[in-house]
């Protein structure tokens, strides 16, 4: 008997159908061409912060940033075989214009990112003049470059203070430096990448870490300056230093 043509080839059409949905399995799914995207925040009392605005810190003390930059180097991931898997070798992090990178990085489960507050010893003794001038994160157009040292600031922060939230008649400013102060630092993480889907990650730096980390305080009102010039003011800078380092994590 012979099959009508229709028939045959809705037959034909089904079949084939049939045929995708089986050998079409999630191995074969397309990847997506960045499965990471990563930035790192600054926050405080839970909510971003920002420039030009009065918070009351941890210790309430009436605060207010005008800047507030780190660098961080080497930033890498490290999977759960222990396994490292490089991100950026250097940036220059800002509270005023976040940034963020993408990556393609080897699918699996991380357990903890790592990097170096500051920036590390064989860029810090590089010439500033063989980077691009406003792209590359050490460029002399960044004005983060100690002439006078012939190093570059690891830390910037500054703004004002007051007891009162009225008037915020004092200023601070916490800039550090030198190699001694590269601290590495490993955060904990439960990051899981696929290469068929692209996973938004953040780390967040608590500046309220700033003021109070561990059970150490600092008080701006009693420590408002450092350079990291002399023995006191390298003291305060490593403080400073420490402290932030304790306020990274995973948001």
């Amino acid at each position: 008997m012979r099959v009508p043509n229709k028939i045959l080839l809705l037959s034909v059409w089904i079949l084939g159908i049939s045929f995708f949905n089986y050998g079409c399995k999630e191995d074969d799914m397309p990847t997506v061409e960045n499965n990471l995207r990563f930035g790192i925040s600054t926050t405080i009392n839970g909510e971003p912060l920002a420039l030009d605005q009065t918070y009351q810190n941890v210790l309430g003390e009436y605060v207010k940033f005008s800047l507030f930059k780190y660098y961080v180097s080497d930033v890498s991931l490290i999977n759960n075989a222990g396994e490292v898997v490089a991100l950026s070798e250097i940036m220059l992090c800002d509270a005023e214009n976040p940034t963020t990178a993408e990556y393609f990085l080897p699918e699996g489960s991380y357990q903890s990112l790592r990097l170096g507050l500051g920036v590390k010893p064989e860029l810090n003794n590089a010439d500033p003049a063989t980077f691009d001038y406003y792209k590359h994160p050490l460029g002399l157009g960044q004005a983060t470059y100690w002439g006078w040292a012939s190093r570059y600031k690891f830390v910037m922060l500054e703004g004002r203070y007051d007891t009162t939230e009225e008037n915020l008649s004092y200023a601070f400013s916490y800039h550090t430096g030198f190699d001694t102060l590269y601290t590495v630092i490993d955060v904990p993480i439960n990051l899981q990448l696929k290469n068929t889907e692209t996973i938004d990650f953040s780390l967040e730096l608590d500046a309220n870490k700033l003021f109070f980390a561990a059970g150490d305080t600092l008080h701006v009102m009693q420590d408002s300056f450092t350079h990291a010039e002399g023995e006191e003011g390298m003291a305060l800078a490593y403080k400073v230093t420490q402290h932030l380092a304790k306020g990274f994590e995973q948001k």
